[in-house]
């Protein structure tokens, strides 16, 4: 199974959202929190110091969120990230997106909200959409 972290403040994105990759078989951690989503990274980290790894294959991070950005949470976690993680930001502001810094920083993907489910599904997957 594939665990996927969501960092969104919109609580009611991130239910549907992880409603619709646990149906589709996805483990999910979920998040409205950035700090608390750095902070289940460091944990798990220290996990996986002792082999037991419950680390995601695949982030999807709001771009734009009040306590720190997507930019920012990646730049607090992405160490500890595994290099075969793919990362996935979303935004209502997708034309902000477009920054060569991103790809450099390993995101897989930049999609817009409303987020096409087929999509994200693709991006997480590493296919093209």
């Amino acid at each position: 199974m594939k665990r996927v972290m969501i960092v969104d403040n919109d609580e009611a994105w991130i239910r549907s959202l992880k409603l619709l990759l646990t149906e589709r078989g996805y483990e999910v951690y979920a998040f409205t929190d950035p700090s608390k989503a750095c902070d289940f990274i460091d944990q798990m980290a220290c996990v996986a110091c002792v082999g037991e790894s419950e680390m995601p294959d695949a982030v999807v991070l709001d771009y734009l969120m009040p306590e720190m950005s997507g930019y920012q949470v990646l730049g607090r976690m992405g160490y500890h990230l595994s290099s075969s993680c793919r990362i996935v930001f979303v935004t209502g502001h997708g034309e902000q997106l477009r920054n060569a810094k991103l790809g450099q920083m390993g995101v897989a993907a930049c999609l817009a909200k409303p987020v096409d489910l087929d999509g994200l599904v693709a991006a997480l997957e590493g296919q093209a959409a």
